[in-house]
């Protein structure tokens, strides 16, 4: 990617990030999840105290989407030789859920005797 390609990219995951930690908030607050809502409406500083909340889930939401696009972009750079196209996503190969045998129910077991 071009540097502007990249920070275009960036840029517009920062946004939404932005958004949804706003979302966020705005649904905390409203549903008044954990007396939040009626901490603020009682609050002779709550402009302050919204100022605070707006700003620090902008910045760990905005951080949070930058990051896993960050993390993404290896997904989207083509492979040589080959056109750039969307592949599926799968979780590699270790992380795949794997069949266990578990050994039979054992009877009863007889409580061990401490000192």
């Amino acid at each position: 990617m071009t540097d502007k390609r990249l920070i275009t990219y960036l840029f517009r995951h920062c946004l939404a990030g932005i958004l949804a930690g706003w979302l966020l908030l705005a649904g905390l607050i409203v549903t008044d999840v954990g007396r939040i809502g009626s901490l603020l409406a009682s609050s002779q500083h709550w402009v302050e105290a919204m100022v605070l909340l707006v700003v620090f889930f902008a910045i760990t939401f905005g951080s949070l989407a930058m990051g896993s696009a960050v993390m993404l972009l290896h997904n989207r750079e083509p492979k040589a030789g080959k056109p750039a196209a969307r592949q599926a996503w799968r979780l590699p190969r270790f992380l795949e859920p794997q069949a266990v045998r578990l050994p039979p129910a054992s009877r009863k077991r007889q409580p061990s005797s401490a000192p």
